[in-house]
């Protein structure tokens, strides 16, 4: 006999301390809310360029794209324990500060704060190129064989007309 799955509600219950479900419910709700004080304190310009990554063994995990930002929140570190101990954990320990330039969570981020208009078309992409660069393809096409003179061929019909 098969079993039937599980409704939302099932999986959300907070009862029990194995459901995982409802424990990333309640750290990504404790994320939230830590992102949003270090916003009031930081100020929105600092705030919408971290994310908190992990609240693990008292210590505050945040991530960013920026040294400068990453400086900004070490200036301020003992300010900003002071708030974290008093609203969410009065043992938290230390903040670090991870300066990751490729960090895809941080870009994400930004992406949903700057999103104007969600049904905007995006703008077309330019695809004409300088004459001068359009001659040298079609030197090279002049000059190659196979897929690579289709390539520069390709490529050099992309001039620029005026």
């Amino acid at each position: 006999m098969a079993k039937s799955p599980k409704s939302l509600n099932d999986l959300f219950v907070s009862n029990t301390k194995n459901n995982n479900l409802s424990v990333y419910q309640q750290k990504t709700r404790e994320f939230r809310q830590i992102h949003q004080l270090l916003s009031e304190l930081l100020g929105d310009n600092i705030a919408q360029n971290i994310i908190v990554s992990n609240f693990n063994d008292c210590i505050l995990q945040i991530e960013t794209t920026s040294a400068a930002v990453a400086t900004h929140i070490k200036m301020r570190q003992s300010e900003t324990l002071s708030m974290i101990r008093q609203r969410f954990n009065p043992a938290t320990v230390t903040i670090n500060v991870k300066v990751s330039p490729k960090s895809m969570s941080v870009k994400y981020a930004k992406s949903l704060t700057s999103q104007s208009n969600i049904n905007e078309p995006a703008p077309a992409k330019v695809t004409h190129i300088p004459d001068n660069a359009a001659n040298m393809f079609d030197d090279l096409a002049k000059n190659a064989t196979g897929s690579l003179k289709e390539t520069f061929a390709r490529l050099a019909s992309h001039r620029k007309t005026p």
